[in-house]
């Protein structure tokens, strides 16, 4: 069981994530740049993924794996708007930007096949651990 100051600091993790989404998404409201527009969506899924993972953390993961599918697809949304987000300075071919977007949706997919547990007690089998590694070393494609 996580501690109750533990759980505080990992709130307000979560909640600083969010607030620096969303302040990046009224940054690219004023000013429209495409990169920014990229910013912006990569790290206001990334703060909702963390604000929907403490939400599964709180609920004793009752509402698995609905939230915890829908923070999988957060997260990697997150990874491959990164990417773009990169793309806008260092640009990236369009075979490799729908090559990664094609990897992208294919290790979303397998993951959510298999169903990787959020919950950290709940042992993975070898399958799930395949697909956590795999969602991994996608995710780590986008830096």
């Amino acid at each position: 069981m996580v501690s109750e100051p533990l759980q505080i600091v990992q709130a307000a993790v979560s909640l600083s994530f969010l607030a620096l989404g969303m302040f990046t998404i009224v940054d690219w409201l004023r000013h429209r740049e495409r990169s920014r527009g990229y910013l912006a969506l990569a790290l206001a899924t990334l703060g909702v993924t963390s604000v929907v993972g403490q939400l599964n953390t709180l609920t004793g993961h009752r509402l698995d794996p609905a939230l915890g599918d829908l923070a999988l697809a957060l997260f990697m949304a997150s990874g491959y708007a990164l990417l773009l987000f990169r793309d806008s300075f260092i640009p990236l071919s369009r075979r490799l930007q729908v090559g990664a977007l094609v990897l992208t949706v294919a290790a979303t997919a397998f993951a959510l096949v298999v169903g990787i547990p959020s919950d950290l007690h709940q042992r993975p089998t070898a399958l799930q651990s395949i697909a956590t590694i795999v969602v991994g070393f996608q995710y780590d494609e986008y830096h």
